[in-house]
C-alpha cells in the first residue's frame, strides 16, 4: 500500500506542476496580461494589446489625426483612480471644446516627456501641456538619465550617485496593506507580490477573481483596507495620520513622499537639474515649430492638505510641516525657473486647496496620492483658466 500511495502523490504533484505551466503558457500565448512592454529608450511602454491603451500605448478612447492640444505626463495625467473620460486632459477637452490627445504613462518623468515631444508634434498641436508631478518626477528623471545609456548626455560627469537616506520605500506598502513590516501578513504580501511579478497566470487569475474574492471575504475590500490602515496609523503615528473630516477624509503620509521632493538629497537635486535641462530642450524644440509649451505643477496630496490646513487654521504635525518646507522650496525653484526662461507654467495647487475648502472629495480615503474624478477636474480647470487668460483658447 505504501508504494502505490507514494506513486500517486508523485503523480499528483507532477500533474499540478504540468497544469500550472500549461496554464502559464496559454495565458502568455492567448491573453495579453503584461501591462507594459520593454523599450530601450523609455525603459517601457504600455501594451497596446490591452483595452486600457490605444494603439500608441496611451490612454485615449481614440486617436485623432490632428489635436489642438497634446498633454504629456505620468500617472497623474494618465488619470489613475478615474475612468478615462475623467482624466484631466479629457476633462479639459470637454471644458474648452479643443481636441486634446493625452500621451501619459505612469512612472515617466521630464526626460521621457522630452522624448515624446516629437511624437506629439505629429498631431500638429497648437500647444503641448506637461503635467509635472512633484511627487516623483525628479527621481524618475534621475533614474532614466543615470541608469539608461541612451540618456547619458544628461549626466553630470562629476556627479557621484549617492545613497539616499530620506526615503522610506516600504512605508507606502505598509499603509496600503495596513500591516506592520514584521508581521506574517506583510511577509505573505511580499511573497504574493513576487509571484505576481513572475507569473502572468497568477496575475490573470487574481484580477479576474478580485470581485468574487471580496464577496466571499477572501480578499479585503477597499473599506477594509482603509480601516486596517487607520488602525496601523494609530499604532504607528510616525508613518502618517488619518485626516478624519468627511467627506474629505484621507490618509496623509509625509514620510512616504519626502524622499522624492527633498532637494537636500544629492540624487534629487541632480534629478531637478536634469528635469530643467529636459524642459529647456522641450521649450526650444516646440518654439521652433511655433507650438506653445505649458508646464503645470501638480502637487502631492500632502502639500494640498498641508496648505489647506494652514489656510484654515488647523494644527499639523511636525512631520507634515517639514514636508511642506521641502515641497515649497521645490515650488519656488520651479516657478523661478519658468519666469527666468519665459516658459508658461500653471500652478494647480490653489484650485485643489479651494476644492477641499468646499468639501469636495478630490483624493481617495486611502494613502494613494492620485486624485479621483473631481480632483482631475480641478487640475483641468487650472489649465483651462490659464490658457483662456492667455488667449490660447478661443472659447
Amino acid at each position: 500500500m505504501k508504494k502505490p500511495s507514494i506513486a500517486n502523490l508523485i503523480l499528483f504533484c507532477v500533474s499540478i506542476f504540468f497544469a500550472f505551466f500549461l496554464g502559464e503558457f496559454l495565458v502568455r500565448s492567448i491573453v495579453p496580461t503584461e501591462q507594459s512592454i520593454s523599450d530601450p529608450i523609455l525603459g517601457y511602454r504600455m501594451n497596446p494589446e490591452l483595452e486600457r491603451w490605444d494603439d500608441n500605448g496611451f490612454r485615449n478612447e481614440s486617436i485623432p489625426e490632428i489635436a489642438d492640444i497634446v498633454a504629456i505626463g505620468d500617472s497623474q495625467t494618465e488619470g489613475n483612480n478615474a475612468p478615462v473620460q475623467d482624466a484631466w486632459p479629457q476633462t479639459l477637452q470637454r471644458m474648452s471644446g479643443a481636441r486634446v490627445y493625452q500621451m501619459a504613462v505612469g512612472g515617466y518623468g521630464p526626460v521621457h516627456y522630452l522624448y515624446l515631444v516629437d511624437q506629439a508634434l505629429e498631431f500638429k498641436p497648437k500647444a503641448v501641456l506637461v503635467g509635472f508631478y512633484a511627487g516623483n518626477d525628479l527621481p524618475e528623471s534621475f533614474g532614466l538619465a543615470h541608469f539608461n545609456e541612451y540618456w547619458s548626455r544628461f549626466r553630470d560627469p562629476d556627479f557621484k550617485v549617492a545613497n539616499s537616506s530620506t526615503s522610506s520605500p516600504s512605508v507606502r506598502t505598509q499603509l496600503q496593506q495596513g500591516v506592520n513590516p514584521g508581521s506574517f501578513s506583510f511577509k505573505l504580501f511580499q511573497v504574493r507580490r513576487w509571484i505576481r511579478s513572475k507569473s502572468q497566470l497568477y496575475t490573470f487569475i487574481g484580477r479576474s477573481t478580485r470581485a468574487i474574492r471580496e464577496k466571499l471575504n477572501l480578499a479585503n475590500s477597499y473599506e477594509e483596507r482603509v480601516e486596517k490602515t487607520n488602525q496601523l496609523l494609530t499604532e504607528r503615528p510616525e508613518l502618517g495620520f488619518f485626516y478624519p473630516v468627511e467627506p474629505i477624509d484621507t490618509v496623509i503620509s509625509p514620510p512616504s513622499r519626502l524622499g522624492a521632493i527633498n532637494l537636500e538629497d544629492p540624487n534629487i537635486a541632480e534629478g531637478w537639474r536634469i528635469a530643467q535641462t529636459a524642459f529647456l530642450e522641450m521649450a526650444s524644440k516646440l518654439s521652433n515649430q511655433h507650438v506653445i509649451l505649458v508646464i503645470g505643477m501638480i502637487p502631492t496630496k500632502e502639500m494640498v492638505y498641508g496648505t489647506f490646513m494652514v489656510e484654515t487654521g488647523q494644527d499639523m504635525s511636525d512631520s507634515l510641516r517639514n514636508f511642506m518646507r521641502h515641497e515649497e522650496r521645490l515650488r519656488r525653484e520651479f516657478f523661478a525657473f519658468c519666469t527666468n526662461n519665459d516658459i508658461h507654467c500653471v500652478d494647480t495647487l490653489p484650485l485643489l486647496v479651494d476644492g477641499l475648502k468646499k468639501n469636495v472629495k478630490i483624493y481617495p480615503g486611502e494613502i494613494d496620492g492620485h486624485p479621483i474624478g473631481d480632483g482631475y477636474r480641478l487640475i483641468a480647470q487650472s489649465y483651462y483658466e490659464y490658457l483662456r487668460n492667455f488667449l490660447l483658447l478661443s472659447r
